[in-house]
């Protein structure tokens, strides 16, 4: 089986300019992994995931070369509906990605699924589904322009919810989201893992996405600077290299360290800082 991404000596270029936005050698994404993507703004991780979702070139355009390919499909030579039926993609603006085009949230959901024509009773499944999933059951009959912004990013994550893809993009998509609303997106998340499904993810709220990512990919100006385990990435000072702040477990530690009160690895998930603080009262240290 192909990999659901695989990128192999990428440059890729904004239209108007000459310095690549993405240089990337190689970049191999394996089914059912949760790849987490940190960096300073405009470090190249909203880029990255428009190639991925082959946004980059089609919609953006500009130059790309080397070869990005999608389950063995190259990207360049797929047009975006055909991308869009494996790779979900959910932006940070909801503004962007609903179609304004439908006067009620029920509809806009079904909007994607009846462009491929899918039966008509198997979307009101689809769609029943996922109004109940993201809690917006109540919203299903309003105009999709007349709601709040968080509630219309929860519409746009539910239409691409409900055409199941393989592999599925969030860059910020909880930025707008009350936390209420960012449980509920990182619970979808989750329950995405548990099927085996490919996720992507770029999230300030790194102390949420961490408890459940496998990878952590670092970007900065355009290049993939380290690749590997949340707890190997965190522990080896690349986020205070770069000037990027620490998520908040391994942020503590690295004060408790300062005040030494603590030795040992910076904790990633709730229970290593959990644990960690039990040492510290213990005095362990």
């Amino acid at each position: 089986m192909a990999s659901p991404v695989e990128i192999t000596a990428l440059k890729y270029c904004y239209p108007g300019f000459e310095k690549p936005a993405l240089t990337i050698a190689k970049l191999t994404i394996e089914p059912g992994e949760f790849c987490c993507l940190v960096g300073l703004n405009g470090a190249g991780k909203s880029t990255l995931c428009r190639v991925m979702a082959g946004l980059a070139p089609h919609f953006y355009h500009g130059e790309l070369e080397g070869s990005v390919k999608i389950f063995g499909q190259e990207t360049l030579e797929s047009n975006i509906s055909e991308l869009a039926g494996k790779v979900g993609f959910v932006m940070d603006d909801p503004f962007d990605q609903l179609t304004r085009a439908t006067y009620s949230v029920y509809d806009e959901i079904a909007f994607g699924l009846q462009n491929v024509g899918m039966p008509v009773e198997l979307i009101r499944q689809r769609v029943a589904q996922v109004l109940e999933e993201l809690n917006i059951a109540g919203l299903a009959e309003r105009v999709p322009t007349t709601l709040s912004g968080g509630e219309q990013q929860r519409v746009a994550i539910a239409s691409i919810f409900a055409r199941d893809p393989q592999v599925l993009v969030m860059d910020e998509a909880t930025s707008q989201l009350d936390p209420q609303g960012c449980e509920s997106i990182f619970q979808l998340v989750r329950h995405f893992k548990d099927l085996g499904k490919t996720i992507i993810m770029v999230e300030s709220k790194l102390d949420k996405v961490l408890q459940h990512a496998d990878r952590l990919l670092f970007i900065h100006e355009g290049q993939i600077i380290m690749d590997d385990t949340p707890q190997q990435v965190l522990n080896v000072g690349i986020f205070e290299r770069i000037g990027l702040g620490l998520p908040s477990y391994a942020a503590l530690a690295k004060q408790l360290e300062a005040d030494g009160l603590y030795r040992g690895e910076l904790p990633v998930k709730i229970e290593e800082a959990a644990a960690m603080l039990q040492e510290v009262l213990h005095g362990d240290h």
